[in-house]
């Protein structure tokens, strides 16, 4: 078979495909990713999407091209996806979410390339098949067990995604590779006050929620300890973000009387700054997947208290050392931690310490790590000086 994913002998292709770029953890993720391979490697990053839709398509970089496969669903992806790798022959394939990981592995086996296809998971697909996830089908998990068996690798965003994938799908662990996702770019790092983040710098008690507005986050017990850490200190809620629960949650502030301590922020683009001059960033989810916006908190350093449920949140905050946990559902333990975070916050220069793990380069080159495991030699990419630090 001939060789793939070469243009003229220039640098090697790789193809990122996810359903689109609408705002979401594995969407970021793929976009930093492709930064980083493009940037710190050299390597031609394409990303095919199933249709061409989202806020992220304004943050794709200069250089680096979107595929757009004109689907109206992932589902109906996978000739359109066929007909892209024909075309463009890429050497690597790297795919994201359950769904648009199984069109991934059908299409390679219609057409036999890409060389090296590696699928990542983003969350604990045993919930899907308990019909816990909202909008994921039941039936994923059972062809994802037919599926994943065929990809090159299947990367596992956490350990506790990883023993998800094991006993769920009863892959073979020597498949599964735990690369948590690039989160920690140089805008989180290095970064200026925007308006909102002026309007509550002098704020000395100040809870900060960051995420999507969605059932999972579980936001009904953040406002239930909310209203218990009014009682004892002066503090102010920001909600930073938007979803399809927002109605039922204002109405919930106004019967838990914190209206008036609430601001609603909608979605930010940039929510850095607010998470620097924030006291407190609190995640009550009942399940993470990873828990990206814990890494964006210590980034900022800002004290994190995030519950205690199944993913990768313990991970990130070893087990306690970098900020509270808390039961799942537990307004009152919820309620003391912040108030002890308020209190007694963790020190930022070792939350952002412990961020840096998760920066772009040195996600970047351990996914290169894999992608040359997976390459016949004369494929492989070169180690290149800029990523040799990061390993």
């Amino acid at each position: 078979m001939a060789r793939t994913g070469r243009n003229g002998g220039g640098p090697l292709r790789i193809a990122i495909f996810l359903p689109s770029l609408e705002v979401g953890g594995a969407e970021r993720a793929m976009l930093n990713l492709a930064s980083g391979l493009g940037k710190t490697a050299g390597l031609q990053v394409e990303i095919v999407v199933a249709q061409a839709r989202g806020r992220y398509l304004q943050e794709v970089l200069q250089g680096q091209s979107v595929v757009d496969l004109a689907s109206p669903r992932v589902s109906r992806s996978l000739f359109p996806l066929v007909r892209y790798l024909r075309r463009r022959r890429p050497a690597v394939m790297i795919s994201a979410m359950e769904h648009a990981n199984i069109i991934a592995i059908v299409a390679r086996g219609l057409v036999g390339f890409p060389e090296c296809l590696v699928v990542s998971s983003h969350t604990l697909i045993s919930l899907a098949r308990r019909g816990q996830i909202p909008n994921r089908a039941a039936i994923l998990p059972y062809l994802a067990r037919l599926a994943y068996p065929l990809a090159d690798a299947v990367v596992a965003i956490s350990q506790a995604v990883a023993t998800d994938l094991e006993r769920t799908l009863k892959l073979d662990p020597k498949k599964i590779h735990v690369i948590p996702n690039p989160i920690v770019a140089d805008d989180i790092l290095h970064g200026e006050l925007n308006e909102t983040s002026r309007s509550v710098r002098d704020r000395s008690k100040t809870v900060l929620f960051v995420g999507r507005l969605a059932i999972e986050k579980d936001l009904p017990t953040l406002f239930r300890a909310f209203r218990l850490v009014n009682e004892r200190r002066k503090a102010l809620l920001i909600i930073v973000g938007e979803g399809p629960q927002r109605p039922r949650l204002q109405q919930l502030a106004e019967e838990l009387q914190i209206s008036s301590k609430t601001t609603w922020a909608g979605f930010v683009e940039d929510p850095y700054p607010i998470m620097r001059q924030a006291s407190v960033l609190v995640l009550p989810s009942r399940w993470e997947g990873l828990g990206a916006v814990v890494v964006e908190a210590l980034a900022c350093g800002c004290s994190v208290v995030a519950t205690d449920g199944p993913g990768g949140v313990r991970e990130i905050l070893d087990d306690g050392r970098y900020g509270t946990l808390v039961p799942v559902g537990d307004h009152g333990a919820m309620a003391e931690a912040i108030v002890a975070t308020l209190d007694a916050p963790f020190p930022p220069e070792i939350l952002r310490q412990r961020a840096k793990e998760y920066t772009v380069e040195v996600i970047a080159a351990r996914y290169l790590d894999l992608i040359r495991s997976c390459l016949p030699a004369g494929m492989a990419p070169p180690v290149t000086s800029s990523l040799e630090g990061h390993r």
